[in-house]
């Protein structure tokens, strides 16, 4: 049976059976042939087993396709052939492996190049892999789909809109919404915690200040207290402290002992209730603004032979100028989007620059070639597409007739006759391609009775031939025709159960090839 073998990357060793008629290469889980790369596209290459052989199509993989060194889109597969994959090289091989019951209808190809297909050998049962590949849980695997279905999200709904924008709007002023949304959600994204670690910052520094208001308060009037002096208590140095609401003396029951004008109140105030109890130092934020904090009084007693809490220093301590309110939030607010805006704008700048500098430099690098040619535009720049784009025009320039030449010395004259005339000469089965639409001029009555090709096939181009061995065939030596039109250029290939060596030559007119010559010479005539 055919075997597909991978030479190189992580998966080199690596076997897999050519066991349908068309078979998907890529990174996808869902294709047929997986392959462990990122730079191999999800869906890189076709394969296509028919009677007349192996076919391998490029499905407009990004980094494409290439046998034996030659990027193609469409091409038979020998044994010896090579195929690249960006950087994993992979061969197909017939392999014999123990056959089973048939259990694959398709018909098997009887031939691939010098590969010699046995169609009893592709109807096997059991894969090559120990387990089935749905069996087999890969967490890179799985992560690398996740990711190719969030670009193909990216790329078929959210991008096709955004660049739209560019159509409707001046570039400059897409990019200047771009960034003006992103300078907005990160400048309010970034407010709020920079508030609330203002906030926290200030109620910090206004307990620790409430609380070393009250120990002072608590220390001052520690041995006025223990004598009973009750009226030379002083609680000015803390009542004028800044930010200090209240400052008060208060005895064990919770009572105000000092100032005189409170004396004898009670405060209902859940904190200093709770405080007593305890009967230790604390301090708390009683609400928005007000900060309260608490230091006891202890005393010796003579009657228990024990320290006892027999007062209280209070302080409530308002935040006042320093607390966080709805005026200083959006003040905050707009000076981080005022920033942000400044440094947005110089970003914008640079990153428009960024982006047009490739365009200028190559249309004033155009400009000058089309002047002076010389085929050779350069641009030191990173970016891989932008590459490809110089390499492109490059090949382009070089391939435009001469600015110089006037329009009767670069037209050509109609060949019709000619061609028609030499491929009657020809005692094989021949016929003639033009280029470069790549239609059928012209055929001899041998090729009618030999390969199947007659009057009727006269303008049809090779994309329009029923027989799709014949076609890719005639295709590969195209390609190799227009890249050596000096060289003789053949294939070999079965037509209707004959062998037949085809060979091709390029015909040039005034200023490029203008039809190519196609030959059949069945291989028993070569004997």
């Amino acid at each position: 049976m055919l075997v597909l073998n991978i030479l190189s990357g992580p998966q080199a060793g690596q076997s897999f059976p050519l066991d349908k008629p068309q078979l998907i290469i890529g990174r996808s889980l869902q294709a047929d042939i997986v392959i462990e790369s990122s730079q191999v596209s999800k869906k890189h290459a076709q394969l296509n087993i028919k009677n007349q052989g192996v076919y391998l199509t490029d499905l407009n993989s990004r980094n494409g396709t290439f046998v034996n060194g030659v990027q193609v889109h469409q091409q038979i597969i020998k044994e010896s052939d090579k195929i690249t994959l960006h950087d994993v090289v992979i061969t197909i091989t017939k392999q014999a492996m123990t056959v089973a019951p048939s259990s694959v209808d398709f018909a098997a190809p009887q031939s691939l190049g010098h590969l010699a297909v046995d169609s009893q050998a592709l109807n096997y049962s059991e894969p090559i892999h120990d387990e089935p590949k749905e069996n087999l849980i890969n967490p890179m695997s799985a992560s690398a789909d996740y990711k190719d279905k969030l670009n193909n999200y990216l790329d078929e709904v959210v991008l096709p809109g955004v660049y739209k924008l560019a159509e409707w709007f001046d570039f400059k002023w897409v990019l200047a919404g771009l960034l003006g949304s992103i300078i907005f959600l990160i400048t309010v994204l970034s407010t709020f915690p920079a508030i609330n670690l203002l906030k926290s910052s200030i109620e910090k520094e206004s307990q620790r200040r409430a609380l070393t208001i009250a120990k002072n308060l608590a220390e001052i009037n520690k041995s006025t207290l223990a004598q009973g002096l009750h009226s030379s208590l002083q609680l000015n140095s803390a009542a004028n402290e800044a930010g200090v609401l209240q400052a008060l003396i208060i005895n064990a029951n919770g009572s105000v002992i000092a100032p005189s004008s409170k004396a004898g109140e009670h405060l209902d105030i859940p904190f200093i209730h709770t405080a007593r109890q305890e009967g230790k130092t604390q301090v708390q934020q009683i609400s928005h603004n007000e900060i309260g904090a608490i230091v006891p009084m202890s005393f010796y007693n003579a009657n228990t032979g024990n320290h006892s809490v027999a007062a209280y220093s209070f302080i409530l301590y308002d935040m006042g100028s320093l607390a966080i309110d709805d005026g200083r939030t959006i003040s905050l607010y707009i000076q981080v989007l005022f920033i942000a805006l400044i440094v947005g704008s110089l970003l914008m700048f640079f990153v428009f620059k960024l982006f047009e500098y490739p365009f200028v430099n190559i249309n004033a690098q155009l400009n000058e070639e089309l002047k002076n040619p010389t085929g050779n535009i350069k641009l030191n720049y990173n970016l891989e597409s932008a590459q490809k784009l110089i390499s492109n025009i490059n090949s382009s320039l070089s391939r435009s007739p001469n600015d110089s030449m006037s329009l009767s010395s670069t037209s050509e004259y109609d060949r019709t006759y000619e061609i028609n005339n030499v491929i009657q000469m020809i005692g094989f089965p021949a016929l003639a391609i033009t280029n470069p639409h790549q239609a059928i001029a012209a055929i001899n009555a041998s090729a009618a009775e030999s390969i199947g090709l007659g009057p009727d096939n006269l303008g049809l181009t090779l994309e329009q031939l029923n027989d799709q061995a014949l076609k890719l065939s005639l295709k590969d030596l195209l390609d190799q025709s227009s890249l050596n039109p000096g060289q003789m250029n053949q294939n070999e290939l079965e037509i209707s159960g004959a062998n037949y060596e085809i060979m091709m030559s390029s015909i040039y007119g005034k200023n490029d090839i203008s039809y190519f010559i196609v030959s059949f010479i069945p291989k028993e005539d070569q004997e």
